[in-house]
């Protein structure tokens, strides 16, 4: 018989009144619970944390090595935990001991981190079978969250013209889709309202921006970091287990079998999620020098600007989140509270993000091209409305094998080895592996004099992670102990 969780009403921070799940099903015998020290939804509801609080909370479970106890690992198919394995998970103990293999917290992983991805044989996973992923960085991700956001409602605003112009008018419409200078391709309205998206160009039919991943398969870093601790950890977060199925009661479903319920509550995502929100976005590290900016107009000249858009507006700086009992958090990315340096506010509020990307899938040639096309998470991200573990209403396909999203430039400097499984020893052998759309981008750098290329080299190499991450702190060992 399943138990059925109690409810209670809080008035919630911001004055929002809501229903809180509360954790009112004991655990089922053997089943136990982490023991390591915990927050909850309603200490966050009741205002007992700060948002710098909750940052500091997350750091610490960001750098937290998962165990047994925690957790860690599944027991699915009566295997018995923690099944660590490369191929279907868990894979690591900590988020940061892939993404801090740079030396620095929450940041890029050398290719002894790559993780493999949408396995083609679950059931007898192979190498050859997957899609093979270098870590990427977490700086900057919140600004990729927001600008999603934002040039999705520009497109989906496109959309509801044409509707209603067709509407009107009694004929399809066919227009084509722009935002911020980028070009989406085109889509084609009828009368009744029935939308034609086979002319779309990277992204996908429900006009969603999604910035994460490799192929851009997750449109926030909620999702995102949802999925890897199951992925990578074997760790189910309350959210996880409400999306997978809502009508269990998530405080007390041990749905990777492994003994452990309750692994990471609503709170202790959040804070997880906060704390990579507040890291802050790379930066140019060296804005006078010769070299670089005649690097930096090489660039245009060479074509790479084409799908490395050297920066693109948010309107609206502030980061939201809102939990299942009404609680909204609001986060102003260019506050200096949350560490320096930080990205500035124009006249108008807006802010230009240098990020040196497009957000935008392309076919960049054979070394681009993964053994199998990369499912699209089907969750409702909160920009656009959705509630926790909601999904859009839409099936999409696949994003095919051929397409990856732009890699932002910026930080690149320090995120060798490069390319999207990091095959590229240095940043010149990822710009001489490009090929299909940017192929002429390629010819006109392996053309370009000696001189050209070394600027654009240099250019490139003062793009920066390292002088605004927070160092990893490794402890020494006295010689002779």
């Amino acid at each position: 018989m399943k138990c059925i969780p109690r409810y209670t009403t809080v008035i919630a921070v911001l004055g929002v009144s809501a229903g809180l799940l509360l954790p009112g099903c004991p655990p089922e015998e053997g089943l136990k619970m982490p023991e390591r020290s915990r927050i909850t939804q309603l200490e966050v509801d009741e205002g007992i944390y700060s948002v710098f609080d909750l940052i500091t909370l997350g750091r610490e479970l960001n750098l937290h090595a998962f165990k047994r106890e925690d957790g860690f690992g599944n027991g699915r198919g009566g295997r018995i935990p923690p099944n660590f394995s490369r191929l279907d998970s868990p894979d690591s103990a900590s988020c940061n001991s892939c993404h801090g293999l740079g030396d620095v917290v929450m940041c890029w992983g050398t290719n002894a981190g790559n993780v493999l991805v949408a396995l083609d044989d679950p059931t007898n996973p192979t190498v050859a079978g997957s899609n093979e992923r270098n870590t990427t960085m977490v700086h900057g991700a919140a600004w990729l969250e927001l600008l999603s956001r934002e040039l999705s409602s520009d497109l989906q605003a496109q959309r509801a013209q044409a509707r209603s112009d067709a509407r009107t008018l009694e004929e399809s419409r066919t227009i084509a889709l722009e935002s911020q200078g980028i070009q989406f391709g085109s889509l084609t309205v009828a009368p009744d309202g029935t939308v034609g998206t086979t002319e779309l160009v990277g992204v996908d039919p429900d006009l969603r921006i999604r910035p994460f991943h490799a192929k851009g398969h997750e449109a926030s870093i909620r999702i995102f970091t949802r999925g890897a601790l199951n992925r990578h950890h074997g760790i189910q977060s309350w959210d996880f287990l409400n999306f997978t199925d809502p009508e269990q009661p998530a405080s007390s479903w041990d749905e990777d079998q492994d003994g452990v319920i309750d692994e990471l509550n609503e709170a202790e995502l959040t804070a997880m999620t906060l704390h990579q929100v507040g890291l802050p976005a790379p930066v140019e590290s060296e804005q006078e020098n010769t070299q670089v900016e005649q690097g930096r107009a090489l660039m245009a000249t060479l074509g790479c600007t084409a799908c490395h858009v050297p920066a693109l507006r948010v309107s609206d700086p502030r980061w939201q989140d809102r939990s299942s009992t009404g609680t909204q958090i609001t986060v102003d990315l260019t506050d200096p509270a949350l560490g320096l340096p930080r990205l500035k506010k124009e006249a108008d509020g807006s802010v230009l993000v240098p990020l040196w990307g497009d957000l935008k899938r392309h076919d960049v040639g054979e070394y681009g091209h993964e053994p199998l096309d990369q499912p699209v998470d089907p969750s409702l991200p909160w920009w656009d409305g959705g509630e926790r573990g909601e999904r859009i209403a839409e099936t999409l396909p696949p994003i095919r094998r051929e397409l990856m999203l732009t890699t932002e430039l910026w930080g690149v400097a320090d995120t060798g080895p490069w390319w999207h499984d990091g095959s590229a020893a240095t940043i010149e052998e990822a710009i001489l592996m490009h090929g299909g759309e940017a192929h002429a981008a390629h010819d006109a750098y392996a053309e370009a004099s000696d001189e050209d290329q070394a600027a654009l080299l240099a250019f490139l190499g003062q793009l920066r992670i390292g002088v605004v991450a927070e160092p990893s702190l490794v402890k020494q060992t006295p010689s002779g102990k």
